[in-house]
């Protein structure tokens, strides 16, 4: 439903939102109607805020409802004045509408709840007639100094014409207010049925007039009796005007909203699609660089072990290698850790692949970390790293193997696996204090550097004849080859941490590779070393066997780690038992205590206080 005031400064387009504030619609669009708002001039103008009209020509400072008397609002949640062009009617309080209403130019967020919004203005030409009304000067009061005034009203789809018992008010005497029933009709021209009865009627002055107030300015009406006699029927049915424009809701948010209402909304939506972009492609860099990890080491793991992955999938076992099955053989555990799986090679039980990146998916827990490295040295600074952890199997075949598991049952001949347990390890200098301090195995080892070897890195042995064993022409090419890219190698048969229980100091051997991940992308120079690494476990089958004196001095360590824990235990063991013992003399003293009267009982505390200063003295005299 809208309709147009026709204005001396152009004509301003109104939609009237009558489905939501039917009451104040119906009087509106009455008035519109009747002709009420004809010369009606703007009388109130307040730039940057509202510009205000409805009162009739002949009281400027007046204006009555249709039925005679102030109604009550129809606040609406979700009508507010939140935007250029929202049409609200004018009070002086709560529920005291009349005919008064004015014209939003910018938001007004303070008169939500207080003010009831009943329609907008429509098009940029009616909000180009406001504009130019805006330009006016103004005086004190804010009262327009040129005249600004409605000529006329046009409706557009009057939805009341088809109501049945329509009741309007009208002033018709100096000091009372008539009723007027006007029996609205299908078919009934309601504005020339309003015509017909004011050419009989014609408003008189108001009783008193409204207080000046600083927004509103309406009439205090008076409790006159109302004439309830006079009645006029339709006697003439008139067409309807069809709509000129096509009806619009007043739901369209587009016309009750503008861009600026959502600049907050659209920051925080803005950071929302930057944190998913970075975490979308943070996390799609590092799985495409798993995945050429993978690529780069998985021709010489295909070569070496049987099965790849952590399922026995046929495309793993196939004879030749292919990059299609990397998809196959890798586990993503988080965006920045991947792993994978071998098996099925000679003298090895098993070997893990931990792949451990930057978290480009998340700058600032990485920028957190960093800082956190800058002030604390127990904190790591955020590196790449491949991990390699091989599982030799010690001559334990028999218990990790089925007894037969060729097809045509023959017995496996008997392999002899084993080789002596050391601790042993080249580590690179840049990370020797830290795994030192994170690995319990290496704190049993004492550090050398080697001129066979470059001085980036330093060789950490029981036994000097162990590194003598070790350190081969082909070990010493592949580190050399590294270019600085290996972290450490490792084997070892003692636990990473700090044992807490004999139990925890059993031998378990296990030969663990650390290398850094080139910038370049560029694997090949990491080859020789891995490769070595893989065929470790042969050399040390064949060759780890040291002379009892080297056996001695690597168990007396181990054998003094022993005796430290059993000391530990038995002292923790011994003062379980002393509390048991005093738990259970301090409960027979009390039963004690309890079975005797009180002179027995006084009698009693007092022997066992002269006991207790005779036991002190005793003490004193023997530190003498």
């Amino acid at each position: 439903m809208s309709v147009t005031l026709h204005t001396n400064y152009g004509d301003i387009k109104i939609e009237v939102f009558c489905e939501s504030v039917p009451k104040t619609a119906e009087n509106f669009l009455a008035l519109c109607a009747s002709n009420y708002y004809d010369n009606s001039s703007f009388h109130r103008l307040i730039p940057n805020f509202m510009i205000q009209t409805g009162a009739p020509s002949s009281q400027p400072k007046g204006g009555t409802s249709i039925w005679g008397e102030l109604f009550e609002d129809e606040i609406r949640p979700t009508l507010r004045h939140n935007a250029p062009g929202i049409v609200s009617m004018a009070n002086k309080g709560p529920s005291t509408n009349g005919s008064q209403f004015f014209i939003c130019y910018q938001k007004a967020p303070h008169l939500d709840g207080k003010n009831t919004v009943f329609g907008h203005v429509l098009g940029d030409e009616s909000l180009a007639v406001l504009s130019r009304m805006a330009e006016v000067e103004v005086d004190k009061k804010h009262r327009p100094k040129q005249d600004i005034r409605i000529k006329n009203v046009t409706i557009h789809a009057n939805p009341i014409a088809n109501r049945g018992a329509l009741i309007v008010r009208f002033i018709a005497d100096d000091n009372l207010i008539t009723r007027v029933h006007l029996h609205a009709v299908k078919g009934l021209n309601m504005a020339a049925l309003l015509r017909k009865f004011m050419k009989n009627s014609e408003p008189s002055p108001l009783i008193a007039p409204a207080e000046d107030l600083d927004f509103a300015e309406f009439v205090e009406f008076s409790g006159a009796p109302i004439d309830n006699s006079e009645t006029i029927l339709a006697s003439e049915p008139i067409s309807i005007q069809k709509p000129s424009v096509p009806y619009t809701k007043w739901y369209n948010i587009h016309e009750r909203h503008s861009p600026g209402e959502f600049v907050q909304e659209g920051i925080i939506l803005s950071f929302l699609i930057v944190i998913i972009l970075i975490h979308l492609l943070g996390t799609g860099a590092n799985r495409k660089k798993a995945r050429n990890i993978i690529s780069a080491f998985g021709p010489t793991l295909h070569k070496e072990f049987r099965q790849l992955g952590f399922e026995a999938s046929s495309s793993s076992q196939n004879d030749e290698w292919s990059d299609e099955i990397v998809e196959d053989i890798i586990r993503e555990n988080s965006p920045s850790e991947f792993a994978s799986y071998a098996t099925g090679r000679q003298n090895v039980a098993f070997l893990d692949f931990n792949i451990t990146l930057l978290k480009r998916f998340s700058p600032l827990s990485l920028l957190a970390e960093a800082t956190m490295n800058m002030f604390f040295d127990t904190i790591a600074a955020p590196t790449e790293q491949i991990e390699f952890i091989l599982y030799p199997f010690d001559g334990r075949e028999a218990l990790l193997l089925p007894k037969n598991p060729s097809p045509t049952n023959e017995p496996r001949k008997e392999n002899k696996s084993r080789f002596d347990g050391f601790v042993w390890a080249i580590v690179n200098k840049d990370i020797i204090k830290q795994l030192r301090d994170d690995r319990y195995d290496l704190s049993l080892t004492s550090t050398k550097d080697s001129s066979k070897l470059p001085n980036w890195v330093t060789v950490m042995s029981e036994s000097s004849e162990i590194t003598e064993t070790l350190l081969t022409p082909e070990l010493i090419s592949g580190v050399k080859t590294s270019d600085g890219l290996l972290r450490y190698l490792i084997v070892t048969d003692q636990p990473v941490d700090q044992p807490v229980k004999i139990e925890d100091t059993t031998p378990k051997k296990r030969i663990y590779l650390g290398l850094g991940v080139p910038s370049s992308g560029d694997y090949t120079c990491l080859l020789p070393i891995f490769e070595y690494f893989l065929r470790l476990t042969d050399s040390l089958v064949q060759q780890a066997h040291f002379r009892p004196e080297v056996l001695r001095k690597v168990n007396s360590t181990r054998k003094e780690a022993i005796r430290k824990l059993q000391k530990s235990q038995d002292e923790q063991k011994a003062e379980e038992r002393n509390l048991e013992r005093e738990k259970s003399k301090k409960l027979k003293r009390d039963l004690e205590l309890k079975s005797l009267d009180s002179k027995a009982q006084k009698k009693y505390l007092e022997r066992e206080k002269e006991r207790e200063i005779r036991k002190n003295q005793k003490k004193l005299t023997q530190k003498r």
